[in-house]
């Protein structure tokens, strides 16, 4: 089985648009356990970017995790919708991964 390489943001954006991947959605349930108690929170130094987002270093309850935060244009309908999706779909993935490499999911705000 071949192995495929992803350096890019356009790369990780393919697989995360809904027109290429079928959308996984979390239920009310899944999002309502997953919501951050800001209190919490500790924002740490950035470690990454792209175009839309940058993530963080952080502390969350006494445990290190990244911060992703993504930059929403208001101003443009398409692109905010496409970056909205794109991010439900990427936690969505990222729930259902489990490697030691691999942050675990804690909360999306």
């Amino acid at each position: 089985m071949e192995k495929k390489r992803f350096d890019s943001l356009e790369s990780w954006s393919m697989i995360l648009d809904s027109e290429n991947i079928e959308t996984w959605e979390t239920s009310k349930d899944d999002q309502e356990e997953y919501m951050a108690d800001l209190s919490q929170l500790f924002i740490g130094n950035k470690f990454a970017s792209g175009a839309h987002s940058r993530i963080y270093r952080g502390i969350y309850k006494q445990r290190a995790v990244a911060v992703k935060m993504v930059r929403i244009p208001t101003h443009k309908e398409e692109t905010r919708a496409l970056l909205e999706q794109q991010f439900k779909s990427e936690v969505a993935l990222l729930s259902r991964l489990y490697h030691p490499n691999i942050v675990q999911r804690s909360f999306e705000a």
